[in-house]
């Protein structure tokens, strides 16, 4: 990778790209850049309380010379949102899973006056104690909490499809089965096809998501969302997310359609994390136990809200021998913070056996999975 020797960097046990940063070549994640400038720009495109930065982005997009440039990128990204309309009930709605991501962003973003909902997806799935925080967090900040719940069988029987994806599956599921995750995917589709539903016909032109250059679903060469000239619709996860996914779940596409009234709102999609920089682990989980935020016990790796996720770690390695946790861990560490040594262990036994028995599997799906789930009361 990145035209560097491959020997070095076999020595070095490292990929070219991480070779190459550590022997003295461009570091280009020494430091994220903060781009709070441009989210604010973005929020009073939204209000419409600038018509005229709304006009000069449409000129300076249009001139050549400054198309391709960082001025460029900017303007077509304001010229790309859409201002709020008359049928509006929000500016924004966060994807709040409850996590430490998704409730820091939503603090910064209900303390810059935005009109913002928390939108959460309950798939049947959820740690009671993120369910606790996000009531209070969002009580405390006067923002509106919606949380949706989707049907449990269907739920059920797309995270059987997603655990049944392997090596000998159609390619494009493997490869988004290496890439979203066993338990993810499943799950990403369902959130992509009900917050589109919710973004249109709520007409939101906002859409916030905790991901950040690296993580970033959308863009698997690894190119964040702002390196576009401009930014993707909500309608656009349901095209990466769930599309591909239909090969898995022939019996359910029907249920998994994102406008079916027809709205067509252009909702964007904006990644916080390539916006705002986040802050080093412990003091952001510092920060957000000053807002009454409590840190899930029962979800493993995961600080959010799955109780599935761990389950899907187990069969992501047996399946392909890593999971997607030490994906996102690889990143953080080329991001330059400091590794999390829970997401990259083994999944926790405890928290793999809860998932199979809140997804109510047999002990013959188990053993055709692969997974190590200790025996013994299994009701416990």
């Amino acid at each position: 990778m990145n035209d560097t020797d491959a020997d070095q960097a076999l020595s070095l046990g490292l990929c070219g790209h991480c070779s190459g940063l550590q022997t003295g070549r461009k570091a280009e994640y020494e430091k994220e850049a903060d781009y709070e400038w441009l989210l604010n720009a973005m929020l009073d495109a939204v209000k419409d309380e600038r018509k005229l930065l709304r006009k000069g982005a449409s000129l300076v997009k249009s001139l050549p010379i400054v198309n391709r440039s960082g001025l460029g990128i900017a303007a077509g990204i304001l010229d790309s949102i859409t201002p709020r309309d008359p049928q509006s009930t929000y500016d924004a709605m966060v994807l709040y899973s409850g996590g430490k991501d998704s409730t820091y962003m939503l603090i910064k973003l209900a303390e810059k006056g935005l009109k913002v909902c928390a939108w959460m997806l309950d798939p049947g799935y959820q740690s009671p104690q993120t369910i606790d925080n996000a009531k209070r967090i969002t009580d405390k900040l006067g923002v509106p909490l919606v949380i949706e719940k989707s049907d449990k069988t269907l739920t059920d029987d797309l995270f059987r499809s997603g655990f049944s994806i392997d090596g000998n599956s159609d390619i494009e599921l493997q490869k988004g089965a290496m890439t979203y995750g066993s338990a993810c995917w499943p799950c990403f589709s369902v959130i992509a096809v009900s917050a589109s539903r919710f973004a249109n016909r709520h007409r939101i032109p906002l859409c916030f998501i905790g991901t950040q250059k690296g993580q970033n679903r959308l863009n698997l060469d690894g190119a964040g969302v702002l390196s576009a000239m401009e930014l993707p619709k909500v309608n656009d996860l349901v095209d990466k997310f769930v599309k591909p996914f239909r090969k898995a779940i022939p019996d359910h596409v029907d249920q998994l359609r994102a406008d079916p009234d027809e709205v067509g709102f252009p909702t964007v999609l904006v990644p916080f994390y390539e916006l705002v920089r986040k802050p080093e682990k412990e003091a952001q989980i510092a920060y957000l136990e000053g807002h009454g935020w409590i840190l899930p016990k029962n979800t493993g790796a995961c600080s959010s809200n799955c109780m599935i996720n761990e389950l899907g770690r187990a069969v992501m390695r047996s399946k392909f021998g890593f999971d997607l946790y030490q994906v996102i861990d690889a990143n953080e560490r080329r991001l330059g913070h400091r590794p999390d040594e829970a997401a990259y262990g083994a999944p926790d036994p405890k928290i793999v056996k809860l998932g199979a028995v809140m997804l109510g599997l047999s002990d013959t799906e188990i053993g055709e999975l692969g997974i190590d789930v200790q025996r013994g009361n299994r009701n416990a």
